[in-house]
C-alpha cells in the first residue's frame, strides 16, 4: 500500500513509517462505512484497497477514512443510499466529520 514511497523517493525512504497501521485501520473503516451505506441492490460488493498515499504537511486524522469512502463510492457509480444528506463532510477547520 506504501510502496509509492520507495517509487517516488528511493529506497533510503522505505516503504514502512511510523503511523502505517493507523492508515491502514483509516482505510479498512472508510471501506466499511461506505459499503454499509451503499443501497441494497449495490451490497455483497468486495473492495482491495491497493494504495494509500499520505502527506506528512497534511494528512491527519480521518482522512485517510473519508479518501477511502468516497474512493468506493466512485468505483461502484453511487453514493450512500441512506439519508444522503448525512453523507462525511469537511468541517472549517478542516477534519472529516461522519454522522
Amino acid at each position: 500500500m506504501f510502496g509509492w514511497r520507495v517509487r517516488s523517493y528511493g529506497s533510503t525512504v522505505g516503504a514502512v513509517q511510523v503511523g502505517d497501521e493507523q492508515f491502514r485501520a483509516e482505510a479498512l473503516d472508510g471501506v466499511r462505512y461506505a459499503l454499509a451505506r451503499l443501497p441494497e441492490e449495490s451490497r455483497g460488493l468486495s473492495v482491495s484497497v491497493v494504495e494509500i498515499v499520505t502527506s506528512p504537511v497534511d494528512t491527519g486524522p480521518g482522512d485517510v477514512k473519508f479518501a477511502a469512502a468516497h474512493a468506493v463510492w466512485a468505483m461502484v457509480g453511487r453514493q450512500p443510499g441512506r439519508q444522503p444528506h448525512r453523507q462525511p463532510w469537511i468541517d472549517a477547520d478542516g477534519v472529516p466529520v461522519f454522522p
